[in-house]
């Protein structure tokens, strides 16, 4: 292990070692985001990129969680902990103590200084013994000025800073200092750090399946607010505004909040009421199943309309929520839409879905509000409630029990032999017997 040196000198280099292992990550770790330092972006710009490991892995943490960030360093934790034999506690020290995500746990200021100067000689261009001191070394791009005849291992002096960080602070909860008190070694929640280059948000920090092999309830909390944090009301923050929204990702328990997460929720919902009400309060689903509010996702505007063409063929999907006799029925009753009478009769005071005038007895002119004129339009609206015995009661012929109103436009017959020879079965099925003479002119 190496020895600090009582150097009292600012040595810009610290920042080499502010992604350094392990423990400090959860605060410090980061990716190198979109984020620019104004007065230095161009100098930083004429040096490539420093080496970054990929992430080996099949997800990343959450930009949410951890907002980008911006890190212009050069930097490998591999030598300094394979080669080097440094250890984690070496340049963070200040873990031990860290009970916030919010902690910097960087060596920076003269205690840092003071770490870094105990490998590196400020200003040495190093050799096959020393590593180098000098500021490029990890800043990479920036050449220092320093005043006329000033010292260039007085890295306090310099006229120009190098590009700066920016870490904003992470919205998780960690308490460092109960987890090393615990015994737990740094490698168990960062793994790969000590294989990396610069370690960063997607290379460093621990994934949330990590956390699950100890938080299981028994070892550890489950509950989500150990880990996130919350509203005055307890429950786990979720909105960030601008920076995003976490949801669940359904990787862990089965319930990604997805499109299908609206029909799928109920399972998982009876099994771990417990686990929905870390996020959710009782009203939040009272609102949606008492039908106060309807998330659009749920029906679409015009859901009254179209509803019938649906439920005919998915009754029982509709009855995951709703129940014939009191929701359905009670419903119909209140605005008329019901059958009633004898068949023909259309008793305008009870089917008062349809505007005044939508039928006439046979042999009565047509009002401009009536149904033909409305069929004719859309067709497809009719079915949404209607089936076709509804319309054979009327046009049907009187072989076929109807009253032989004839539902056709002028001049039917000029052109009804084509039609029926493209599908005979249509006319016989529902309005005329196969005998019908009036099918005569179109046979």
């Amino acid at each position: 292990m190496p020895e600090k040196r009582p150097y009292t000198v600012r040595l810009r280099t610290v920042l080499l070692l502010l992604l350094a292992s392990v423990v400090g990550l959860t605060a410090a770790i980061a990716s190198e985001g979109s984020f620019k330092d104004p007065d230095n972006a161009n100098q930083a710009a004429e040096k490539p990129a420093p080496a970054h490991t990929p992430p080996k892995r099949k997800h990343l943490p959450s930009p949410v969680l951890y907002p980008d960030q911006y890190i212009p360093l050069s930097f490998d934790h591999k030598v300094h902990v394979e080669k080097a034999g440094v250890e984690c506690t070496f340049c963070h020290d200040s873990a031990e103590g860290s009970v916030v995500s919010s902690d910097n746990l960087l060596p920076v200021g003269v205690e840092g200084e003071e770490i870094c100067l105990g490998c590196h000689l400020a200003g040495e261009p190093g050799d096959e013994d020393m590593p180098s001191g000098t500021c490029e070394t990890c800043h990479r791009g920036y050449q220092p000025q320093f005043p006329a005849g000033g010292d260039p291992t007085e890295t306090t002096t310099a006229i120009n800073s190098p590009p700066h960080m920016i870490m904003p602070a992470p919205h998780i909860k960690m308490n460092h200092k109960v987890h090393i008190d615990k015994g737990i070694k740094c490698v168990t929640c960062h793994s790969e750090v000590p294989s990396v280059q610069v370690a960063t948000r997607d290379n460093g920090l621990p994934l949330m399946g990590t956390c699950l092999t100890c938080h299981t309830g028994d070892t550890a909390p489950l509950d989500c607010s150990t880990c996130h944090e919350t509203e005055r009301n307890g429950k786990v923050r979720t909105d960030y505004g601008a920076q995003g929204e976490i949801r669940p990702s359904g990787r862990y328990f089965g319930d990604a909040h997805d499109t299908a997460f609206l029909k799928d929720h109920a399972a998982i919902g009876k099994a771990r009421e417990d686990y929905c009400a870390n996020c959710h309060t009782k009203n939040y689903c009272q609102d949606c199943h008492t039908g106060a509010l309807r998330p659009g996702r749920v029906h679409p505007a015009n859901w009254i309309l179209i509803h019938p063409v649906r439920t005919r063929g998915n009754d029982l999907a509709c009855q995951s929520c709703h129940r014939l006799q009191t929701f359905c029925t009670s419903c119909h009753e209140q605005s008329g839409v019901v059958m009633s009478g004898q068949a023909g009769s259309f008793p305008s005071d009870v089917l008062k879905f349809h505007p005044a005038g939508w039928n006439n007895q046979p042999g009565t002119v047509r009002s401009p509000q009536h149904h033909s004129f409305q069929a004719q339009r859309n067709l497809r609206a009719c079915v949404a409630c209607h089936s076709e015995n509804d319309c054979t009661q009327c046009h049907a012929t009187l072989g076929k029990f109807g009253l032989g109103v004839n539902p056709h436009p002028v001049n039917f017959k000029t052109n009804c032999r084509s039609r029926m020879r493209a599908n005979p079965d249509t006319c016989t099925r529902g309005c005329h017997t196969p005998n019908d003479p009036i099918l005569d002119p179109c046979r």
